[in-house]
């Protein structure tokens, strides 16, 4: 993931985002099963770099929004060949059922609470 500048934290995060529309920091935060503070390191550089933008919900919010930029999207397609060669290194390590069952888990966790 080195090359295209962002963690696979951060790969994570905005493949989220891109499924899942505007969500504020702590929908997010519980999506992602992050605490706020982590979940804020990691998203800040994202928002620096134009990836992921933040607006009211309404104008009269003070809520933020955290949404997916144009940019957000490209930075997807560009790490989602790093992404794959990293999913395929790890199952060589782990082997491809292991792989498997703790993608399996993890989904649950984050989708059944």
């Amino acid at each position: 993931m080195a090359p295209t500048g962002i963690t696979s934290t951060q790969f994570s995060l905005l493949h989220f985002l891109d499924r899942n529309a505007r969500m504020t920091m702590n929908e997010l935060a519980a999506a992602m099963l992050m605490d706020r503070t982590t979940l804020l390191r990691a998203v800040k550089p994202l928002q620096q770099q134009g990836l992921i933008i933040s607006a009211p919900e309404t104008e009269e919010s003070r809520r933020l929004m955290l949404a997916l930029s144009p940019a957000g999207q490209s930075k997807i397609v560009e790490a989602g060949p790093f992404w794959r060669a990293a999913q395929e290194e790890y199952e060589a390590q782990v082997g491809q059922l292991h792989a498997r069952s703790l993608r399996s888990d993890f989904f649950n966790m984050t989708h059944h609470g």
